[in-house]
């Protein structure tokens, strides 16, 4: 099951190229929740996650089922990469920030004390709107 998607720009990409690169991150962070809603058996894991690294920025994200039952995308941090020119202090702070993300992506997983509790998909599958619609 995905938790999270990602996409990473080497060098100085053109700003075509960045875009497609975050609309690709936006279909994924579409797609995403609706596989995890149907294979949640609690609330807490209705969260995706996802990053987008191009140049010397890493902008980091998630997407969260909120009480109005609907999915909200979040910016929750930007990140400028540390390089040798840097203080030790900008290094700390970027890798304690991807720590800390890490631990949320790792707090939204499947708890395996569950694992016979029921799906609980059908008290939500209603929410959830279609990213592609056929005509």
């Amino acid at each position: 099951q995905e938790l999270g998607c990602g996409e990473v720009k080497f060098g100085n990409a053109c700003a075509k190229l960045l875009e497609e690169d975050w609309a690709r991150l936006r279909e994924m962070f579409k797609k995403q929740p609706h596989d995890r809603i149907f294979y949640a058996k609690t609330q807490n894991e209705f969260k995706t996650f996802g990053f987008f690294i191009y140049n010397s920025t890493i902008e980091i994200y998630t997407c969260e089922f909120t009480n109005n039952k609907e999915y909200v995308f979040f910016l929750l941090r930007l990140i400028t990469l540390p390089t040798l020119k840097t203080l030790y202090t900008a290094m700390e702070e970027a890798l304690e920030i991807m720590m800390s993300f890490k631990e949320m992506i790792t707090g939204s997983k499947h708890d395996e004390s569950l694992s016979e509790a029921p799906y609980i998909y059908h008290d939500y599958i209603g929410f959830l709107k279609l990213a592609v619609s056929i005509v």
